[in-house]
């Protein structure tokens, strides 16, 4: 395990070299780490602004600038669940009650005072979240500061899938551009793909065009003609190239390769014939991309910045509260259980009390629990969904239904291989024998084919897919995934 980096460590995005600065770098060895602390980004010119992102146990949980507290009202005020006088209103009692993070505290409060449902409110700061490091990936040109900061593992957790985001943040129109001109010096080189590809059919967020380009990395094509024949265009392909490596899973050749069987993928020699701006994936290896803090001659006309040790981390210290003369309007800790689940009633202000709060009272059976529980995973909010499934299964543990369901969740959040492989084997066992004892249920079907098709069986996962659809002929996930596997078998 790496050791705890000594101090905030500090770099710069570069716009001259837009993949070997680019902040998915500097996230990539926190996240393979399972770093647990808290990232600011600041960019822009004359009125910079400044991002925070909190990591936890390597996965991205939160983000939030200063605008965001606005833009989660706005959301509110556009699903009609707020009116833009009460959006204004709470935004004031935002800045009067203060907190560690705006944006929870103006859902604390829609809930608490406006009387908005919790799940509406846990699915616009979701959302919001998601948007919001979705722009921090965007950004060409600025500096951040991480450290690690224990306070951090008790931030609420609106997990961003990072790979994922980061392939459809280089692929934005804003960004795409920049990668295939840093590209051009290689295009006569033989860019191959290397690593596990049921990782990368569950990582990456594959749709048939990013599929069958990244069937074309196989160091047979030059980036050239891979970028000619991606059905992704030249700018979106060349955007795919730099995502994949950053994540350290291209080989660059410099002469091409006898080709390979159809999904087969060679461990990397070593050493690398050639790499392209590929600086060490480990935690230390940060401090290469460090720059020397900032004078005030060379900020020129932008504003002074603070120091790293006097940059507020979003992270709520164990005794954050308000001082005792301050009015308190709402329970924070109540409602903020009530958004981290998702559920139950909004609640009426409270007053304040000087003893902890009650757990909020659960007022869903094991079947709500479960029925919102699909609902977030066909939105694709896994981890809503697995803590609603989890709640299920503690109310009626005996039904294989509601496991089933469970087991996939935990699948599909596995952190490595390894876990997954051990999900995989029981999660199969399950499936199999959900399929014998209720042969109309359509998701056991859906999760043998997930398998299948994650472990490269084509023909078994197209069998169990077409069960799945005989059965539930317009779940969306289904036929997506037949949709891939017919790509694949043209390919």
């Amino acid at each position: 395990m790496s050791e705890p980096p000594k101090g905030p460590i500090q770099g710069r995005i570069d716009p001259s070299r837009p993949i070997q600065t680019h902040l998915a770098r500097a996230l990539l060895p926190l996240v393979r780490s399972k770093r647990t602390g808290a990232l600011q980004l600041t960019s822009g010119g004359l009125r910079p602004m400044r991002t925070q992102l909190v990591i936890a146990d390597g996965h991205l949980v939160f983000a939030e600038s200063e605008a965001d507290t606005g833009r989660v009202l706005r959301k509110l005020v556009e699903r009609g669940l707020l009116t833009a006088n009460e959006a204004q209103r709470l935004e004031r009692r935002v800045l009067e009650v203060g907190g560690w993070s705006g944006m929870v505290k103006a859902t604390e409060l829609a809930v608490a005072e406006a009387h908005v449902a919790p799940n509406a409110a846990l699915e616009a700061i979701s959302e919001a979240v998601r948007e919001r490091v979705a722009a921090a990936l965007r950004v060409p040109d600025g500096e951040w500061v991480y450290r690690d900061d224990p306070r951090a593992a008790s931030v609420p957790r609106y997990a961003v899938p990072f790979e994922k985001t980061v392939l459809e943040a280089f692929a934005h129109p804003d960004c795409c551009a920049s990668f295939e001109v840093a590209l051009e010096r290689y295009h006569q080189h033989y860019p191959r793909l290397e690593g596990d590809s049921h990782e990368n059919t569950t990582l990456f967020g594959l749709t048939p065009a990013r599929f069958r380009t990244m069937r074309l990395l196989d160091g047979a094509h030059t980036l050239a003609e891979v970028l000619t024949q991606s059905p992704m265009g030249p700018s979106e392909a060349a955007a795919l190239v730099a995502g994949l490596t950053v994540f350290e899973r291209i080989w660059w050749n410099a002469s091409p390769e006898p080709r390979r069987a159809s999904g087969a993928m060679a461990a990397a020699p070593s050493p690398r014939a050639l790499t392209i701006e590929r600086p060490p994936p480990a935690i230390e290896a940060l401090r290469a991309l460090e720059r020397p803090a900032p004078t005030s001659a060379s900020l020129g006309e932008r504003a002074p910045q603070r120091a790293p040790s006097q940059i507020r981390m979003p992270t709520p210290a164990p005794s954050e509260g308000r001082p005792a003369s301050a009015p308190v309007a709402v329970n924070a800790a109540l409602v903020n259980e009530l958004l981290r689940r998702g559920g139950g009633r909004a609640v009426a202000p409270t007053t304040a009390h000087p003893h902890p709060p009650h757990a909020p009272q659960d007022t869903l059976s094991a079947r709500g629990h479960f029925d919102r529980g699909r609902t977030h995973l066909r939105a694709g909010r896994i981890g809503p969904a697995h803590t609603d499934f989890a709640r299920a299964l503690e109310l009626e543990p005996n039904d294989r239904d509601f496991l089933v369901h469970l087991r996939f969740t935990d699948y599909l959040q596995a952190a490595d291989a390894a876990a997954r492989g051990t999900l995989e084997k029981e999660l199969t066992q399950l499936a199999t024998a959900r399929t014998r004892e209720a042969e109309s249920d359509p998701f056991a079907y859906h999760v043998l084919g997930r398998l299948a098709f994650d472990q490269g069986d084509d023909e078994r996962a197209r069998r169990a897919f077409k069960h799945a659809e005989r059965l539930a002929p317009n779940d969306v996930e289904t036929l997506r995934y037949l949709r891939l596997l017919a790509a694949r078998h043209k390919k």
